[in-house]
């Protein structure tokens, strides 16, 4: 049910995530 249209759904904001985790390491980094 879910494994199917839903699967790139559940994948955008996990894609997101990942992005903001990386970008805030960044940050803490640079401070």
């Amino acid at each position: 049910m879910f494994s199917g249209p839903f699967r790139p759904t559940l994948f955008t904001p996990t894609r997101r995530e990942s992005f903001d985790n990386g970008a805030q390491i960044t940050w803490l980094t640079r401070s």
